[in-house]
This record gives structure tokens, sequence and C-alpha cells, in this order.
């Protein structure tokens, strides 16, 4: 493409010259109009997952702080709650029932409100939940019940984030980086955890989990306001008003004629259909229950693997391998910038390796790290084992996010049918948090019955069992859009509605 030259003459007049210039280079130029619209596009795509994955540090921060205010010298101290105990397990996991609750209760609504409604909704709940739990008095009969149904209330917060902001992620990025936004979304937990570790060691004096966890607030409202201004998912949007789909997915894509991936959005929204019962969204799970099977499945086996209720715990399980208190959070701090620093690095190698790779490799490790836990608290005593349990714990945190962390709801996403999206997503994040639940409402119980050697091997075992399962039915999706995906399943959109 070429232009003609306009040049000034003696008496102001302008001469067109003769010949022409190209309006682009050979190479990419900042002037270049399309360099600019993919710059103004992945830089729209950013700015919507940056805030839309605050929620998810959210959620993190509340397992790092949590960790934090239910030791001897915090929480337990003003509410005289004994450690290793079921009560100290309930004081944990009262968020993640309410993370339950919503999930659930997101699994019969499917999608009425959208993703971006919910995660509003969501920061709502975290600012009502987290300063709801600093209110109560210490060494009060209510103070307990108080913290109980306020924490509740913030997890609420956190079933509606797990539901709606993978989901928005997905559904606003483009294929080639959608793997990394995603990835990166596991990135925001584990920096929300390394702030809630590190919260825990600068607010160590007695009475201080009341700053740690109140705030979470600070956070809550800055997602709240971001998102505020942020477009609904494209692809929620198309079985709903699809001139509005195409606004969301122009603004997404900027300059870019976004035509013909939005026909295929539309296409596809046309084979959803949003049963209004339970039932009926359970028979539309059972049609595509390998995608499933696949996404749960690893969600399940990702709880129940041992590394995330151990970061509930990792203060209390330092101090149990002999270091003291402000040491255990101190390095439950160093747990935290491993966890993150192996997050990013795999975040960024997720398009590169592939799903499958990545997770054989990051569960075959945790199996190593737990069985030389195992082994550690097993023939050593506590004061001589403990820099050897730091490491380890180091290495499972890393192992975990090489593989299990970014990968599982990668997966969760990838596989799921739009058509039926809302519906696994909500169904699995409820599976996730059930089983969440149960990893950190026994592992004070088990660390008592089983002793630390015993509770790590159990771990492991299960690890063993993950192994087998990802070689056996976890399927590789690098490189694939949504839409090939469901096909290489078998769960594309049928033409018929007598098809099998």
């Amino acid at each position: 493409m070429a232009a003609r030259v306009r040049r000034a003459g003696s008496g102001g007049a302008t001469d067109e010259a003769s010949e022409r210039i190209p309006l682009t280079s050979p190479g990419p130029r900042s002037s270049d109009p399309v360099v600019r619209w993919k710059r103004e596009a992945r830089s729209r795509v950013l700015l919507a997952f940056a805030f839309a994955s605050m929620a998810g540090c959210l959620f993190g921060y509340d397992i790092g702080s949590t960790a934090s205010v239910v030791t001897a010298d915090q929480a337990l101290a003003d509410f005289d709650i004994r450690g290793n105990s079921w009560q100290q397990g309930a004081l944990v996991s009262c968020s993640l029932y309410g993370a339950l609750a919503s999930s659930l209760l997101l699994f019969a609504l499917g999608e009425v409100i959208g993703r971006r409604q919910e995660i509003l909704v969501a920061n709502a709940m975290y600012v009502l939940g987290s300063l709801g739990s600093v209110l109560p008095p210490a060494h009060t009969s209510y103070g307990v019940g108080v913290i109980i149904a306020s924490r509740f209330a913030y997890g609420t917060g956190i079933g509606l984030t797990m539901h709606s902001a993978p989901a928005y992620i997905a559904e606003t990025a483009p294929s080639d980086l959608r793997g990394l936004l995603i990835a990166m979304k596991e990135a925001a937990i584990v920096l929300g955890i390394l702030l809630g570790y590190l919260a825990g060691s600068v607010f160590s004096y007695p009475g201080g989990w009341r700053v740690i966890w109140g705030s979470a607030s600070l956070l809550a409202v800055v997602s709240f306001a971001g998102m505020v201004n942020q477009p609904e998912s494209p692809r929620w949007l198309a079985g709903r008003d699809v001139a509005r789909a195409g606004e969301s997915l122009r603004h997404f894509r900027a300059g870019e004629d976004p035509e013909e991936e939005l026909e295929g959005i539309v296409q596809a929204a046309k084979a959803s259909s949003s049963s209004q019962t339970v039932s009926g969204k359970l028979a539309q799970v059972w049609e595509v229950r390998r995608a499933f099977f696949i996404g749960g499945g690893l969600l399940m086996l990702q709880q129940v693997s041992g590394q995330p209720a151990v970061l509930y715990f990792a203060p209390t399980i330092f101090q149990n391998a002999g270091l003291g208190a402000q040491s255990s959070k101190v390095a439950s701090v160093l747990v935290g910038v491993v966890k993150l620093l192996s997050t990013v690095v795999a975040s960024l190698k997720v398009d590169s390796f592939g799903r499958v790779p990545l997770l054989l490799c990051g569960v075959g490790l945790m199996f190593a790290s737990l069985a030389a836990l195992s082994l550690t608290t097993w023939l050593w005593t506590a004061q001589e084992g403990s820099r050897l349990v730091i490491f380890e714990l180091m290495a499972l945190v890393t192992a975990y996010q090489i593989g299990f962390g970014p990968i599982s709801w990668l997966i969760l996403t990838e596989v799921c049918p739009l058509r039926v999206r809302g519906n696994m997503v909500g169904l699995g994040v409820s599976v996730n948090f059930a089983f969440n639940v149960l990893a950190a409402q026994t592992l004070p119980v088990l660390t008592t019955a089983l002793g630390m050697p015993g509770l790590f091997a159990l771990y492991a075992s299960v690890c063993l069992l993950s192994l087998a399962f990802i070689k056996a039915v976890v399927p590789e999706t690098k490189g694939r859009t949504l839409e090939e995906i469901e096909d290489l399943l078998g769960l594309g959109t049928r033409d018929e509605p007598g098809a099998p």
C-alpha cells in the first residue's frame, strides 16, 4: 500500500510529488496500525486479567493469613482453642465451607448473572467477611461464632471467584495468551499466599491477627473498582445478546476484525441449553461426563495430594519440626517465595511443554518430596530434621506449582464445552472445595492419629494414584482452540437432536 506525498510550494501551494512511498516498512514499527492494534488488544486483555486475578489473590491471602492466625500466639490464644484439634481445623476450614456452599449454589444457578458480576459480588463478600472477622472481642462466648460466620461469608467470595475468574480470563483472552493467563491466575493466588505469610510475620505481636485478616478488604476494594469498568465476557454474552457480545469481543481484540471468531462463539452458544433445574444440569454434565471426569478428577486429586492443606498449617508444621514460633513464620514466607517463583516459571512454560508433561513432572516430584518428608520426620528428631523439613516442603510446593497448581484449572476450563461450561465449572469448583474442606478439616486430627511420618506417607500414596490417572485419561490440549478441544473429546455441537 502506498500514499502520495504532497509538498509545499514556494507560494504556499502544494505540489503532488510523483513518487510514492510505502506506508509500512519491512519490520514492525510503533506507527504500524496492526502493531498498535495488537498492543492495544493485549493491554486491554491484561488489564481485565489483572483485576479479575486480584479476586483470586484474595483466595491465596486467606490461605497464607489463616496459617498465621490459627497459631498458639494469635487467635487460638485469644479464644482458648487448643492446637492440633478438631476446633483448629474448623476455624481453618470455615471459609472453605463458605466456598463450597457458594459453588454449589452457582451450580444450581449456572450462568444467571455473568462472570463479571460474579467477581463484583465476590469482592463485596470479601470486604464483609474480612471486616467481620476482626470485630469480636477476645475470650467472649460469642466471639468464635462471629468469626466463623464472617469467614464463611469470605468463603462465599472464594467460591464465586473460583467459578468466574478462570472462565472470564479464558473467554476474554486470545488463544495465544489463554494458557499463560489462566496459569498466571494461579500465580496471583500464590502471590496472595505469600502476602498472607508476610502479613503473619510482620504483624506477629499479640492481637496482630486482626490486622492480618482485616487487610484483605483493601485489595477487594481495588479489584471491585477495576472490574466495574470491564466488559462482560463475550462468550457469556453470545447466547444472550449477540450485539453486546460483538462489542465486548471488539473491545478485547481492539482494531482486529473479530467477526470470524465471533461467529464461532455464537454458533457454539446456540447449542447451549440453559436447564432450569439441578437435575437438568446434572443431565447436561452427564452428557459430557468424560470431560468432567478429566477436569473434576484432577481437582479432586489436587486437594487430597496434601500440599493445599499443608499450606494452611505451614507454621504449625514447622513448629512441630523444631522451629520457634517466629522462625516458623519466616520459614513459611520462604516457602511462599519459592512457591511464587515456581508458579511464574511454570506459567511461562505451560504453552511450551504442554499440559500433560508438566502434570507428570510436577506430581512425580511431589511424590518424591512427600516420601522424603515421611522419612525425615520418622528417622530424625524434630530439632535434627527441621532444616530438611524446610527444604522438602519447598520442594513440595515447587512440584505442585509445576503440575497440579496451574494445570488443573486450565484443563478444566479447556475441556468444558461452551454449552455446559458454567455448569461444569460450578460443579468442578464444588468438587475442589469439598475435598479441600476434607483435607483442611482432617489434617490436625490425622497428624495426631498417624503422626507426621504417616501423614506424609498417606499423601505420597495419593500422588502415585494421581500419576496413573494423568497417564491414563488426561489429553494434551496445548495449542488447540476451545472448539477444537471439544472435537478432540467428541463433545462438539451435535447437528441433529437425535445424533449420538
